[in-house]
């Protein structure tokens, strides 16, 4: 998260550059597995997010939630490879911008690929240059959902369950190819 002074200031100065997470187990966390709410340059992999919210819960309790706080919070160049996420009550990838975040442009650039998600949700709300590609997404009832995008590309996944694409006003740029979808 990034300083409190840079909501006040409406700066960047204190947010937090290349983070490197690898070869975590986040298991049966309350709230989160891991949030991320102001960062630029975030690469986790080789992590496990399991359980959260299971034995105690907190909403929203997700294996990773990417939620900045404030409209000045910068969410970018964000990178989950390689992970797994299994049986976390709130979902298991969420990322879910307000308006304001949408309109200001600084929650952009993530690559979500060759992860394994069980049948948690997978969220994207309001995402700008967005890459999902070669993961599995359900065991039978995965579901994959995003809604007003711009720039998102969904590519070579496993998707044992559903996608939900919602196109609310500003959307374009979606590329789905390559994909098999049972469910």
């Amino acid at each position: 998260q990034a300083l409190y002074s840079d909501y006040e200031n409406n700066t960047i100065e204190g947010h937090c550059y290349d983070i490197k997470i690898e070869h975590v187990v986040c298991d049966d966390n309350r709230r989160q597995g891991m949030s991320i709410e102001g960062a630029i340059g975030v690469y986790v992999s080789d992590s496990q997010f399991l359980n959260t919210g299971v034995t105690e819960s907190t909403a929203p309790s997700a294996g990773i939630d990417i939620e900045p706080w404030y409209a000045t919070e910068i969410v970018s160049n964000v990178v989950i490879s390689r992970c797994e996420f299994r049986n976390n009550k709130g979902g298991n990838l969420i990322a879910p911008f307000t308006r304001d975040q949408w309109n200001g442009g600084k929650c952009r650039h993530f690559m979500i690929s060759d992860n394994v998600f069980d049948d948690c949700i997978l969220r994207f709300n309001r995402c700008r240059d967005l890459i999902i590609r070669n993961n599995v997404i359900g065991e039978s009832d995965g579901r994959l959902e995003f809604n007003q995008y711009q720039g998102v590309s969904i590519l070579s996944n496993t998707i044992n369950g559903s996608v939900a694409v919602y196109s609310e006003g500003d959307s374009y740029g979606g590329n789905m190819s390559d994909n098999q979808i049972r469910g």
